[in-house]
C-alpha cells in the first residue's frame, strides 16, 4: 500500500544523496544547493514518514477501540 510506497521513496531521497556524496569524493564540481538539496530532502523525507507513520499509528490505536 502507500507506506510501501512511501518506504520506497524514502529511501530514494538516501541514494540520491549517497550519489552526490559520490560526486564530491570523486572531485566532480557540485554547487553547495545540490549538496543541501539532498541532504535535507533526506532528512526531511524521513521526519515526514516517521510522523506520518506515528500519527496514523495512534488515530488507529486510539480509534480502534
Amino acid at each position: 500500500g502507500f507506506d510501501r510506497i512511501a518506504y520506497y521513496f524514502y529511501l530514494s531521497k538516501y541514494a540520491e544523496f549517497a550519489d552526490t556524496v559520490f560526486l564530491i569524493v570523486t572531485n566532480k564540481d557540485v554547487i553547495n544547493l545540490h549538496y543541501f538539496h539532498h541532504l535535507f530532502a533526506a532528512f526531511g523525507m524521513s521526519f515526514t514518514l516517521h510522523s506520518f507513520l506515528m500519527t496514523r499509528h495512534v488515530a488507529l490505536a486510539r480509534y480502534s477501540t
